[in-house]
């Protein structure tokens, strides 16, 4: 039987997006990005909502991108070889190999997906793994403690590394439509030991 996992690169008070709806602050850096790599390896499917999907699919082309990191190129390799289930009202199609589209969240057939596997299966984006969390089901998150968000509280997270600088010029991801991680608290949100 997989495990069902789901992971985050949140800002240390848990948002995954700033007000407009970006993450490109929380860029990780080659020493998170190849441990999330290793991370991800045994996963077999990917479970999405349309929103982070539709993030996702970069990695469905990266590789013919010039000039891209070995790490990179080996996350691509890693998502590509997995297969992806999206969960969308709204979307039409789907545009990447090995995924398949579901109009609604089946905790049932996810759980028997679970159980049939040998292979991780990964939840990823907040309002997902929401879905998940409410299920009842057991899931471990990573943060990657960079920025807070202006809406932080003195006792943030840590991090066994410190926190990177902004690489938008300063800005940092704001509260007021930023969205938190649902249903966790920061006593659940830590980096796994190597």
């Amino acid at each position: 039987m997989g495990k069902l996992i789901t992971t985050a690169i949140t800002s240390l008070d848990g948002y995954v997006a700033d007000t407009d709806g970006k993450f490109d602050w929380s860029v990780p850096d080659e020493e998170v990005h190849v441990f999330v790599n290793d991370l991800e390896r045994p996963i077999g499917t990917y479970l999405y909502g349309r929103r982070m999907y539709e993030v996702m699919r970069f990695w469905e082309t990266a590789h013919s991108l010039a000039d891209q990191l070995a790490f990179v190129l080996d996350y691509a390799a890693v998502w590509q070889a997995a297969d992806k289930i999206v969960y969308s009202r709204t979307l039409d199609a789907v545009s990447t190999a090995r995924t398949r589209m579901n109009r609604e969240f089946d905790p049932d057939a996810v759980r028997r997906l679970k159980e049939d596997t040998d292979q991780d299966l990964s939840v990823s984006g907040p309002d997902l793994a929401e879905h998940a969390i409410r299920a009842g089901w057991s899931t471990c998150a990573i943060a990657q403690a960079g920025e807070r968000s202006d809406r932080s509280a003195a006792g943030a997270f840590t991090s066994r590394r410190p926190a990177a600088p902004s690489r938008t010029g300063g800005r940092r991801p704001a509260a007021r439509s930023s969205v938190p991680v649902p249903g966790w608290s920061r006593s659940e949100l830590r980096r796994p030991l190597r």
